[in-house]
């Protein structure tokens, strides 16, 4: 700035600030000459470059102002974005760690489940097997409880005394009832394992004959009409499995359904290949 108005120099016979009368009287007058027209204009340049450099210092001031008065915020900014970095860091190769402990351990159980689904594969295979051998034991233990039980009949409606179901006392009910001829040997007898209840049902007798011959005559006598012993009816049955007694019961029931509809037997049908159906009438 101070090198901008070296370069001019002071005319003490210029004046810098005229009147407003004398500068009315030249307009209206005469013109201004040469020289005063040249000393405004470097007036007028003075005054330019003086607000130019006012400009400039004043817009450097407030920088350098700013820039002290933000520097330590800056610096305090810094130091905080800097330590959130390195928490930040910190905190992912803490979570990197725990991502790859993560992933080993479901490695590991994806292996293990691995080995147990080959596992239940087998088991699998072994359970059908042995659901197949259940059903065939079963069905062949079915067999023989049902043949070992042929020889036996099951009585209904005998009081409950002392020594009524004894072999002696069923052998002797039985030539009583049926009027047999010759005797008749029984095995064993006893009376059904379910509780007794006073003044309840009377248990059944189940009888073990010796000869199945003679269980088969008795059973068969036993269908040709109402059996009474001692003026107290009776009934004599075949032993049958539970399982063959349940499927008898429901056999009964839709029986006695289908009569109380009054819906008449059904014919059996065979259909032949070529579509011919042939019933049994």
């Amino acid at each position: 700035m101070a090198s901008n108005l070296r370069k001019y120099k002071y005319d003490p016979t210029a004046n810098s600030r005229p009147s407003s009368a004398a500068v009315k009287s030249s307009d209206s007058t005469q013109d201004k000459s040469p020289t005063q027209q040249t000393a405004s204009m470097d007036i007028t340049a003075i005054k330019t470059d003086i607000l130019e450099s006012l400009r400039n210092d004043i817009a450097t001031i407030i920088k350098e102002e700013m820039k002290n008065a933000l520097a330590e915020d800056f610096a305090t900014l810094r130091k905080e974005i800097q330590e959130a970095k390195m928490e930040i860091n910190s905190n992912t190769s803490a979570i990197r760690a725990e991502v790859d402990n993560v992933k080993a351990n479901v490695s590991a159980v994806e292996e293990g489940l691995s080995k147990w689904s080959d596992h239940m594969v087998q088991m699998q295979a072994k359970v059908s097997m042995l659901e197949t051998e259940v059903t065939v034991l079963k069905e062949k233990c079915e067999d023989l409880e049902g043949r070992m039980r042929r020889g036996n009949i099951r009585i209904i409606g005998v009081l409950e005394q002392q020594g009524s179901s004894t072999p002696e006392a069923i052998t002797l009910l039985l030539k009583e009832v049926f009027q047999l001829g010759r005797d008749v040997r029984v095995d064993r007898s006893h009376r059904s394992l379910t509780k007794r209840i006073p003044g309840g049902k009377r248990r059944a007798i189940i009888a073990k004959w010796c000869n199945e011959g003679d269980a088969m005559v008795i059973l068969r006598r036993a269908r040709s009409g109402k059996l009474r012993y001692r003026d107290h009816p009776i009934s004599i049955f075949p032993d049958y499995t539970a399982s063959v007694m349940k499927a008898r019961a429901v056999d009964a029931t839709e029986a006695m359904d289908y009569v109380n509809a009054n819906i008449p037997p059904a014919d059996d049908e065979v259909t032949t290949d070529d579509g011919d159906s042939r019933g049994n009438k």
